[in-house]
Formats: C-alpha cells, sequence, structure tokens
C-alpha cells in the first residue's frame, strides 16, 4: 500500500473547535482555510461559514485525511463576483 504524501506542514495548531469555537469567532483554522481559497482562487477574499470547521490541524505534516476529518464533507467551494455594497448589505444582515 502506497503511503500518501504530505501536502504542507504546519507550524502551529490551527484550531476551530476549542473555547475560541468557530461559530462564534474568527479561528485560526478559518484563517488558514481562507487564505489558500485566495490563492487557489485568485479571489480578492474569502469567506467561510464556521460551520463547516469541524475539527483542529495540528502542527506538523498534514496529509489529506487530516483535512478531511477537519471539515465537513459537504463543503463547497463557489465564486462570486459583487460589488463592495453588495459585500457590505451581505455582512451587515
Amino acid at each position: 500500500m502506497e503511503e500518501s504524501k504530505s501536502l504542507g506542514t504546519v507550524p502551529r495548531l490551527l484550531f476551530a473547535t476549542s473555547a475560541q469555537n468557530s461559530l462564534y469567532e474568527e479561528c485560526t483554522f478559518g484563517n488558514a482555510i481562507t487564505d489558500a481559497m485566495i490563492k487557489y482562487t485568485g479571489a480578492d477574499m474569502a469567506i467561510i461559514n464556521g460551520g463547516v470547521l469541524t475539527g483542529n490541524l495540528q502542527y506538523g505534516d498534514v496529509y489529506e485525511k487530516d483535512i478531511n476529518e477537519a471539515i465537513a464533507v459537504d463543503f463547497q467551494l463557489a465564486l462570486a463576483e459583487v460589488t463592495a455594497q453588495q459585500m457590505y448589505s451581505m455582512l451587515e444582515a
């Protein structure tokens, strides 16, 4: 059986489920995921619903199974072109 290849290295704990729960406030794992979304799509910004972050990433090598265990299976990435006013209205609601 072929061993899976590391996707990268996490220099410190990236949390989403702890006392600083992603459902209630910004978290390090959410920040890392949105940074990855921006890099992958080339978008100017990214937003993620904290409810899809179901785990943490421990420091060290990261494998696909680690990502799959820490993000809800029904997570889908979507792109939209919106004006600044539309973005403000969405975030204000």
